[in-house]
């Protein structure tokens, strides 16, 4: 599982839920909340960010599979999570690809998979870090069934002023400048990473509230769809379930928390947001269309045509309804700085 990275808890592919007649209503005001203390990118995070996109742009060998996996290495690996014996969300991956010693995933992870070979299956031992920013696994103990389903070894380019221009096309100059660039990206990253925290935290203690069991037709459905994804991705990688990875069962019960707690928490959003009187207009649907097509350097009209041929425009309705929800409850929540003590105690 990567380090610092959110569980997604609403649903990727069924959409804006329906709200029913008489749904619960629960407090939304006055949720404690903690924002963690931020800080300023060190030498070596923009070293860190650096050597990431440098393995990007790395020159891969594959390693000889009697070999043991070293650091810098990039591995392709399945893993299974579990917590007291029992797989938890976002804890399955196949086909996923690290490179060892980057610092992508949580600690004690890629140290545990150094030494391995290709073929081999190995248990390893984590602790999720306290400040995780998915608070139902912050701090927690986990176990990690890995899987090495193969290794290269990489050779990087040299950071030069030349490689600084052309990776920023033009715009960035010289090396010195490139890491001044990444610095103020990673602030903001940090900045981001933070209001996520918040909004996970709100996110369980708004879910511990809601009394209503998700819809099995609905889990079904999702889980489903979840699981062909995952197998057709994994076959495509040639880590499929004929190459040893993980069957159709083994996701279907590695995901179902995951898809169960999807489906609860969007259900939950939907009902709130009715009673909050939230509403999503088609031109804000449109405007986020736009600014995504931007973003990826495509034409608005066309990225809007291609949202409508294929019925995704609920989900965009669905993500900024989620967005307009959390940000009224984060406005009315207490809030305590990392660190410091809450007001009244």
């Amino acid at each position: 599982m990567r380090k610092a990275f959110p569980l997604i808890l609403s649903l990727t592919a069924v959409g804006l839920l329906a709200a029913g007649c008489g749904d619960p209503k629960i407090e939304i005001r006055g949720l404690k909340l903690v924002r963690p203390r931020l800080s300023e990118p060190t030498a070596r995070d923009v070293e860190k960010f650096i050597g990431q996109f440098l393995d990007q742009m790395a020159t891969a060998s594959p390693l000889p599979a009697a070999s043991r996996v070293t650091r810098g290495c990039r591995v392709m690996i399945d893993f299974v999570g579990t917590m007291d014996g029992q797989p938890f969300p976002g804890g399955t991956a196949s086909g996923y690809s690290i490179v060892l010693g980057a610092g992508q995933m949580i600690p004690g992870f890629e140290e545990g998979v150094v030494g391995m070979r290709t073929g081999e299956t190995k248990e390893i031992k984590v602790t999720f870090p306290k400040g995780y920013q998915e608070a139902s696994l912050a701090g927690k103990p986990a176990s990690f069934r890995v899987t090495l389903r193969g290794a290269e070894t990489l050779k990087r380019p040299a950071l030069t002023d030349e490689l600084a221009s052309r990776v920023s096309q033009g715009q960035i100059t010289t090396v010195s400048r490139l890491k001044e660039a990444i610095k103020a990206q990673l602030r903001q990253t940090f900045q981001q990473q933070a209001e996520q925290a918040l909004r996970s935290q709100a996110a369980e203690q708004l879910l511990a509230l809601w009394p209503r069991k998700p819809r099995q037709k609905t889990v079904k459905e999702e889980l489903d769809r979840m699981v062909q994804q995952q197998l057709s991705q994994a076959s495509q990688r040639g880590s499929g379930p004929a190459q040893g990875g993980p069957d159709a069962e083994a996701l279907r019960k590695a995901d179902l928390p995951l898809v169960e707690k999807s489906v609860r928490f969007a259900e939950m959003m939907t009902a709130i947001a009715k009673q909050q009187n939230i509403v999503v207009t088609d031109l804000e649907v449109e405007q986020l269309a736009a600014r995504l097509a931007q973003s990826q350097g495509q034409s608005p009209d066309v990225f809007l045509d291609y949202l409508r041929k294929n019925k995704l425009l609920d989900s965009l309705r669905r993500r900024l309804t989620e967005d307009k929800v959390m940000e009224l409850v984060i406005q009315q929540a207490q809030i305590t700085e990392e660190g410091k003590t809450a007001p009244g105690r």
